[in-house]
């Protein structure tokens, strides 16, 4: 493929992901941004204690759609009809029953949960109202996740991103009214999160009512094998999301020792900002990946070094843009999130984000190498860069150093953990790329 041409389509599909992903983070920033100031800091930690269970979650979602998706680009590529419709129709049932138990959990467990992620004092009530309402929705978000993936994978990146965007304005637009005029506090809040899947599965099965996808449930056996496939390639996609919820989770903790309800809700707003960072890593990252696996299946090696790179490029560039314009306007943004003027809180919060925001330098390569793997049919690579990500880097040194530092240590955890996994991607990056390199030779020679 030209270089033009190739720099078109890389555009066209991380663009347009990024966009749907930055929709997707902003909704949970209005959220954070509308609860802080009609709840106040109860109210914000109850909502950082629920993202734990709202990220693992996602990350199911995540894992069935852009494994199975990912799978599914690669049979197209292949001319593999019959098996590309087999792994949707398993992608299919997956989301259906995962989002059950997730429902049923939320019906009879939301109690237990909320007391589970630690929530407590004012904040427990708000929790287990946030967790009872969005468990309902639950296989809503994960069917969506599904389709929006293979939405994208199917060569409808446009449509994938436009479903996204409009679930979040519509989540923004019903929160103001659920929050403000009618004033249904955390159950209007969460009440319009519900409702952003909804309207994006319902843009997405447009196209499906017009036939103008390619994919098809089929009649077809269960297959372990197609399942454990499907799971092995969308792992690391997994983990990203679920890393979300065990580093949230154990930092609520630790902060809840240090600085008490006052640290975990400056926490919350340190958090929340940092996902539009992330999702814009992740949209660029999850928006190739369709051409990468698309470039394996051909075995276009050219076409998935030009894409690799530009992809790398971008989210430096990104992290650049994003590390700078934080670190410069950290008192008006942790001002929209404290309208209760709450000097502890904003002194925290103030203190900690140009630490953890240095982690935005390594998060994106991360994501991207992990990203690569899985396109390429090496999952247990990408699987073992988003398990230092998530637990084995992370959390050592969440425990260490905020033993060594108090509560600079814990803002610190995340960039140091993120600085020892660039280094291991890296290594992995270089291996794979010799290895290549050498296939290439013998396959010429």
């Amino acid at each position: 493929m030209e270089t033009k041409g190739l720099l078109r389509t890389f555009a066209r599909f991380a663009g347009n992901n990024v966009l749907a992903m930055v929709g997707m983070s902003c909704y949970i920033l209005v959220d954070t941004f509308f609860i802080a100031n009609v709840l106040g800091a109860p109210g914000l930690a109850a909502l950082n204690f629920a993202i734990p269970i709202y990220s693992l979650m996602q990350s199911i979602g995540q894992w069935i759609g852009m494994g199975a998706s990912t799978k599914y680009a690669i049979f197209r590529a292949q001319n593999l009809p019959t098996e590309a419709n087999r792994v949707f129709t398993h992608a299919t049932g997956l989301a259906l029953a995962t989002g059950a138990v997730f429902l049923v959990a939320g019906v009879f467990f939301a109690g237990p949960l909320s007391a589970l992620v630690g929530a407590s004092g004012e904040a427990a009530p708000m929790t287990e109202t946030y967790l009872h309402v969005l468990l309902a929705f639950a296989p809503a978000f994960i069917m969506n996740a599904t389709l929006v993936a293979f939405t994208r994978s199917d060569g409808a990146p446009n449509l994938a991103m436009v479903a996204m965007v409009a679930g979040s304005v519509t989540n923004i637009i019903l929160d103001y009214l659920f929050l403000f005029p009618l004033q249904m506090g955390m159950f209007g809040a969460v009440l319009a999160t519900g409702f952003s899947p909804v309207v994006g599965l319902c843009i997405l099965s447009t196209r499906i009512l017009r036939r103008k996808n390619h994919f098809r449930c089929t009649r077809c056996r269960v297959s372990f094998r197609t399942m454990g496939s499907v799971f092995a390639t969308g792992f690391p996609a997994m983990i990203g999301e679920f890393s979300n919820a065990v580093v949230v989770l154990s930092f609520n903790r630790v902060i809840l020792s240090l600085s008490g309800n006052t640290g975990v809700a400056a926490y919350g707003i340190l958090t929340n900002v940092a996902l539009i960072g992330v999702a814009i890593f992740n949209g660029i990252a999850q928006g190739v990946q369709p051409l990468l696996a698309t470039y394996h299946g051909q075995r276009d090696k050219t076409s998935l070094r030009r894409t690799l790179r530009y992809t790398l490029l971008s989210i430096l560039a990104a992290a650049a843009v994003l590390y700078c314009l934080t670190v410069v306007f950290r008192g008006p943004i942790i001002a929209l999130f404290n309208n209760t003027q709450d000097l502890a809180m904003a002194a925290l919060a103030s203190s900690g984000l140009p630490i953890y925001f240095a982690a935005f330098f390594f998060i994106g390569f991360n994501i991207a190498v992990a990203a690569l793997f899985s396109a390429v049919e090496l999952p247990l690579r990408g699987f073992c860069i988003s398990i230092l990500r998530g637990c084995a880097c992370i959390l050592p040194c969440l425990f260490l150093l905020s033993a060594l530092l108090g509560i600079t240590g814990v803002w610190l955890a995340y960039p140091v953990a993120e600085l020892l996994t660039a280094i291991v991607s890296i290594i992995f990056l270089l291996r794979w790329r010799r290895q290549s390199s050498a296939k290439g030779m013998r396959l010429a020679s």
